[in-house]
């Protein structure tokens, strides 16, 4: 199956770091969709559609090993697992789980760190609030602001018209500002 994502990639060291985010993170994002899905086939649809589409902008992928990297993989993973939720079951959202994972006894939350340069920043307030959003909001609010992704950027990680990725952010922006206005 990985011959079939490599296929999307063009340079041979790009297809090198596929190849490590592949079996470094594919039982994590196989374990964030099941979470959502509670169905081994729909997760490891959601899981292939989130690797086609991490194979598609590797080029926005930076070091395996950082907080960053599983941090976007879990937040392509999740937004495929609830689109194919959706599409199931005919909802527009689901109520949010609280998404955390255990690795070497450690308990892993998003956001509960992001690398930037080297050094991991500690979560604050904002941050804090923006788990609170729905996550068709919050997963795009984190790739923009937090991983300081472009619109245009947007819209090709996760498959919606760059128009929609803009509503979408203003929403979510006017709802955050109430969150944070409530403290």
């Amino acid at each position: 199956m990985i011959a079939l994502y490599m296929a999307l990639i063009e340079e041979e060291e790009q297809q090198n770091k596929f190849e490590k985010l592949y079996y470094k993170y594919r039982n994590l994002m196989y374990y964030i969709a099941e979470e959502i899905l509670h169905h081994p086939k729909d997760s490891e649809d959601a899981v292939q559609e989130a690797l086609i589409r991490v194979a598609k902008n590797m080029e926005k992928i930076g070091a395996v090993e950082s907080t960053a990297t599983k941090n976007f993989l879990g937040i392509i993973t999740k937004r495929e697992a609830m689109k194919l939720y959706d599409k199931r079951k005919k909802r527009a959202e689901i109520a949010e789980s609280d998404l955390s994972v255990e690795e070497d006894g450690k308990e892993l939350r998003f956001f509960d760190t992001y690398t930037k340069d080297g050094s991991d920043v500690p979560v604050n307030e904002v941050a804090m609030a923006l788990e609170t959003l729905p996550y068709k909001y919050q997963s795009l609010m984190t790739l923009k602001y937090v991983m300081g992704y472009s619109g245009k950027e947007i819209a090709e990680i996760v498959g919606m018209s760059e128009n929609n990725v803009r509503q979408q952010l203003f929403q979510g922006r006017k709802l955050l500002e109430q969150q944070l206005g409530q403290h």
